[in-house]
Formats: structure tokens, C-alpha cells, sequence
């Protein structure tokens, strides 16, 4: 039994010092909601710029060390805390597009949609004058297209736009959003 742990110890320092087992997975997080002052984020058909967030995961020490050596983005999700104010039941939903400095409001919200950005979260159904809070594991479930966000994500700086359907009444209350980002890293 000796013997074998010796060898076993020695072939791990060997695969060490030759910089085969330097790889873990790291999680990040950026919040969209509450603001920098606190407060909630209130997002509507009336006033699409509130709509757009710009992430920067590159802001979080673990995601900065770790960038040029990302293997995998493994799993996106989030934390949130919603209310929809309005009368009418609403679908929230989550685009991502790489950051392409534009600005979404001007080129209308259709525009945004059939362009470059992808559906990310969506089918989250909130009854008219309601709250729903979503954790990490839940949110897996409404995640979908992973496969073309990660590319997106692991650039470190995108922007996400948070609306609704009917496109023509949406009205939300975001008292938390919580990007979280599990990432494997490594030679």
C-alpha cells in the first residue's frame, strides 16, 4: 500500500512541475440589481434604454487572472428578484450580444432581437401584481442557447437586455439580478 502511494504521489508532482494538473473551475458574479446606490431597477416598454445592461465580468479578480486560459465557460445562471407592476401576466427575458458599444433603445428593440443577440432566459411567467425570486438552480431551467452565449461570455464584456412580453405593456420591478458564471480555467 506504501509502495502505491509513493507512486501515485510521485506521478502527481511529476504531472504538477509539467503543468499538467494546474486547471479548477472558478465562479464569478456581477450584479445588474439593485443599482450602485441600492435601489431596484424598474424596466418597461416605455423606456427601453433602462433596458440595457453592460457586464463586465473582467471587473472580478478570479475571471481577470483566469481569462486567457478559460477552457470552458461551464454554466451561466442567476439570482433574481422580480415584480411585475403591471396588469397584464408577462413573460421575462434575458438577450445577451457581445458589446458592440450601440446603443439598443435607438435601433428598436426588434432590431436588437433579429440581430446579433441571443435569447438567453426566457418562459419565466409572472402573474399581473406579483413577485417571483428565482435562485441559481432555478434559473437553469429557463436558460437556453448556452452554446452560442458562451463564446460571448467568455470575452468578459457584454451587454444584456432585460424585457418582457407583451412587448407593448411590460412593467418590472428588478430588486435583484445576479449574474453568476462558472467557469474551468487552466493549461
Amino acid at each position: 500500500m506504501k509502495k502505491r502511494i509513493v507512486w501515485i504521489s510521485g506521478l502527481a508532482v511529476v504531472a504538477l512541475l509539467t503543468g499538467c494538473i494546474l486547471t479548477g473551475t472558478f465562479v464569478t458574479t456581477y450584479t445588474v440589481a439593485p443599482d450602485e446606490n441600492g435601489d431596484p431597477i424598474y424596466i418597461s416598454y416605455a423606456d427601453l434604454e433602462d433596458c440595457e445592461f453592460e457586464v463586465v465580468l473582467t471587473d472580478d479578480g478570479d475571471f481577470e487572472d483566469h481569462k486567457d486560459k478559460i477552457k470552458d465557460i461551464d454554466n451561466v445562471g442567476f439570482y433574481l428578484d422580480v415584480t411585475n407592476l403591471g396588469s397584464d401576466v408577462d413573460t421575462f427575458q434575458i438577450f445577451v450580444e457581445s458589446d458592440s458599444g450601440g446603443n439598443w433603445h435607438e435601433s428598436g428593440m426588434n432590431t436588437i432581437i433579429d440581430s446579433a443577440s441571443y435569447l438567453f432566459l426566457t418562459d419565466l411567467i409572472i402573474p399581473p401584481d406579483s413577485r417571483k425570486v428565482i435562485d441559481w438552480n432555478q434559473s437553469l431551467s429557463y436558460i437556453t442557447d448556452l452554446g452560442n452565449v458562451k463564446p460571448i461570455i467568455e470575452s468578459g464584456l457584454f451587454s444584456i437586455y432585460v424585457v418582457a412580453l407583451p412587448r407593448e405593456s411590460f412593467n418590472i420591478r428588478v430588486d435583484s439580478l445576479v449574474a453568476i458564471v462558472t467557469f474551468t480555467a487552466g493549461k
